[in-house]
């Protein structure tokens, strides 16, 4: 077996679809930011340190998010799209 690279044409068919295999998916150097919709305080979550819990992939899933001046509570809806490509 060749451990070079193909040069040729090939093909990728398809696209990602249900729930990742993993309980915590760290996304290092992505940060969402929300304002608290009680206090209006900016809340951030750094998925470095924080993580997705079971994310669904090119679906919405809920994130939950907590402010740290009043404890409220909320939920985001995101779409983690994943796509794969020949380089």
């Amino acid at each position: 077996m060749s451990t070079e690279p193909i040069k040729g044409p090939a093909n990728i068919a398809g696209q990602p679809k249900g729930k990742l295999d993993v309980k915590r998916f760290h996304l290092p150097g992505v940060v969402i930011s929300s304002l608290c919709p009680r206090c209006s305080a900016e809340v951030s979550d750094d998925l470095t340190l924080n993580h997705l819990t079971y994310p669904t992939v090119n679906q919405v899933f809920e994130h939950h998010m907590c402010c740290g001046i009043c404890d409220n509570e909320w939920k985001l809806r995101l779409i983690l799209k994943v796509s794969l490509e020949l380089a």
